[in-house]
């Protein structure tokens, strides 16, 4: 059984009580049944199950490793001395060539 997450969820990640709610009532299953698609979705890493404030958020894998990359990226950014900065001084010097 596969897991899809729909677009009218507008999200990237959704409290996994809310998605075991929302699968219940689309497809008519049971619980255990969605549990179990989860635990195969969980050991296929095809989701990621974070544990934030004692809920459980589901997320799936690429969108997770996209915002973990993203924010990678701003932290290095951030961290990062700005080699490509220009003193207006060279911009002038640049200028007169012309």
């Amino acid at each position: 059984m596969k897991f899809y997450f729909y677009k009218n969820l507008k999200s990237i990640y959704i409290l996994k009580l809310n998605l075991i709610e929302y699968v219940k009532q689309l497809l008519g299953v049971t619980e255990t049944v969605i549990e179990d698609g989860i635990i195969n979705l969980k050991v296929n890493n095809d989701i990621v199950i974070e544990d934030r404030d004692g809920e459980e958020w589901v997320y799936l894998y690429s969108f997770y490793r996209a915002e973990e990359q993203i924010a990678d990226r701003i932290i290095r950014l951030e961290q990062a001395k700005n080699i490509k900065k220009i003193s207006l001084c060279h911009i002038m010097n640049i200028w007169k060539t012309f």
